[in-house]
């Protein structure tokens, strides 16, 4: 394993990809253990003889994408929300912290963008129904309260 330049298998899934630039980005993670050439983890081969990691290769991924990137987080908000919670939990699991601090500040301003969609939503009915009724809003109140 002393080559930067490998390949490994994930849940199935065959990466290319360089161990010190990317799977040791983050020196504090699972994944630079790992791969680290003074490793005393005994990572599992696949039949090949690629490192085998026993995970969801849709999410690596991602997390591969994020190490590629210098750890920078792109094209997150496009995932649905089982995507993204799957990506946080695995995160966690490789120890990638940053990562797991980025997807939890992603899922806070898209709370926080949800609540707006939804006060604005609330507001503009209400605006809405104020400008259909207008000056009749009082006399329909007090027809229906007859009945």
């Amino acid at each position: 394993m002393s080559s930067d330049i490998l390949e490994i298998n994930v849940g199935g899934r065959i990466f290319t990809t360089r161990r010190r630039a990317t799977l040791q980005f983050q020196r504090e993670s699972m994944l630079y253990k790992l791969f680290d050439i003074t490793s005393q983890f005994d990572l599992p081969s696949d039949s090949t003889g690629r490192p085998f990691i026993d995970s969801d290769g849709d999410t690596f991924a991602l997390i591969l994408d994020y190490l590629r990137r210098g750890g920078r987080l792109v094209g997150a908000t496009l995932l649905s929300e089982d995507t993204l919670a799957k990506l946080k939990a695995d995160s966690a699991y490789f120890g990638l912290t940053n990562l797991v601090e980025d997807l939890e500040a992603l899922a806070e301003e898209q709370k926080k963008s949800r609540q707006e969609a939804e006060e604005t939503s609330r507001r503009t009915a209400k605006e809405y129904r104020s400008i259909i009724l207008g000056p009749f809003e009082e006399d329909l109140r007090k027809e229906y309260s007859k009945w």
